[in-house]
């Protein structure tokens, strides 16, 4: 559905300094990916368009692409163009992004015009920010709080960010990292931390995979799923740096991002790429160069309780915590000195995804132990540790409104036992 397109995209802007990193030597580029690109470049500096978004006007400051007015401060206008600057210069000049400087309207190409993109400082916003689209110049424009314009980094670098990501959606027409260090260091930028929210990602992975309901919504957390396609750390063809920018590109309506990323990946189901981040997930191991180390730092805080006893050698999943579409339980093994671990998992006719993670706590190595039809065994030594990956990860995909998730089957949690000897949860 496209509320589920809008909502998933919109999480990549969210976290874009997450995915913001050097793009490694060993990054695997898409395979079958469909590029597009202008016949006329761009000019270096695009046209003005003071035509574009509310009615009040003021003192204004130019960049190459951007136009802010009403900025508060000039500390907070510097900081503010060099962000958006830098990420233009990652999604559109690198990633090959469409533009938001082009129209969005129907029969308008890419060979311009181009227009710089109006953002205008607001108080009493009532949010951080908001994106908001012109449907007669086919252009988007953005209000900031000026709460967020005092020229400070951190949060309003992510404010910024995140709603430049509504304004590349729109511009792509199809809703209607060391990643990003070249167009970082072309404009003086720095990688912040990552804003990843692990007590989400990994205490609340029983969740649907995308859920924008209420306040337990998911859905500003639900980036790593990105990271990892992005990475593609498993090689698998379809997969990589133009994974997301496709996924928008091949949309088709009246399905979700998963049935969309179902053709794009080509050798593999959705159900097997997410098993696989959910397994990795188990220590984050997702290609992102922050992370994990953050996971590792903090995990003795995260919520691991899935599951309640059920006699000897015998665990079933709480109910309220039983994975629902597309999520997964994420739990780390108790043992004592070398052992072998046989598990067993009953979950009826469902499908799902059983992994053993296994990491050497010495080397920081990870090795996945696929449980076919939910059976295996491995033999883990002393300096090993482990944690058993649950993903409730049907084949046939749901159409489903991430938004209004009452009485959906993406709602519904899977129920299963674990039968395990050799370690305990």
């Amino acid at each position: 559905m496209r509320s589920a397109l809008y909502l998933l995209v919109a999480a990549i802007l969210r976290a874009v300094r997450i995915l913001a990193v050097p793009i490694p030597a060993t990054l695997p580029e898409d395979q079958g990916a469909v590029a597009t690109s202008a016949a006329i470049a761009p000019p270096a500096e695009f046209t003005p368009n003071p035509n574009v978004g509310p009615g009040s006007r003021g003192s204004f400051k130019d960049s190459a692409h951007f136009r802010l007015y009403n900025s508060p401060n000039e500390a907070g206008t510097a900081m503010a163009l060099s962000v958006l600057e830098a990420v233009y210069g990652c999604f559109v000049e690198d990633l090959g992004w469409r533009s938001p400087g082009l129209s969005f309207s129907a029969g308008v190409g890419d060979d311009g015009p181009w227009y710089k993109q109006n953002i205008f400082a607001a108080a009493n916003l009532g949010s951080a920010g908001v994106t908001v689209p012109d449907f007669r110049t086919g252009l988007s424009y953005i209000q900031i709080s000026t709460d967020y314009l005092r020229g400070d980094e951190a949060m309003p670098a992510a404010v910024f960010s995140h709603e430049y990501g509504h304004s590349l959606t729109m511009a792509e027409r199809n809703w209607n990292f060391d990643l990003c260090e070249p167009s970082r260091g072309r404009h003086g930028r720095k990688r912040t931390e990552t804003e990843i929210n692990l007590r989400k990602n990994i205490g609340d992975s029983y969740q649907t995979i995308v859920d924008a309901v209420g306040n337990n919504a998911n859905f500003y957390q639900a980036w790593p799923f990105l990271t990892y396609m992005t990475y593609n750390l498993d090689n698998m063809a379809g997969l990589g740096t133009n994974t997301i920018r496709e996924m928008v590109r091949q949309y088709k309506q009246g399905e979700t991002p998963l049935h969309t990323l179902s053709r794009i990946a080509t050798n593999n189901t959705v159900s097997e790429i997410v098993g696989r981040y959910w397994a990795r997930m188990s220590y984050v191991d997702i290609g992102h160069p922050t992370a994990q180390p953050l996971f590792l730092g903090m995990r003795s805080f995260l919520n691991f309780a899935n599951y309640d006893s059920a006699g000897t050698n015998t665990w079933r999943v709480k109910s309220a915590r039983a994975p629902r579409y597309m999520g997964s339980n994420i739990t780390p093994l108790k043992k004592t000195g070398a052992v072998t671990v046989d598990i067993s998992i009953d979950a009826g006719q469902a499908i799902f995804r059983a992994t053993l993670a296994v990491r050497n706590t010495n080397s920081g190595a990870i090795r996945y132990v696929t449980l076919v039809d939910g059976k295996g065994s491995a033999s883990i030594e002393t300096n090993e540790e482990a944690t058993l990956v649950v993903a409730n990860a049907p084949t046939t995909l749901i159409v489903y409104d991430p938004a209004n998730l009452q009485g959906s089957p993406a709602n519904i949690g899977m129920p299963y036992t674990v039968t395990m000897t050799g370690a305990t949860f």
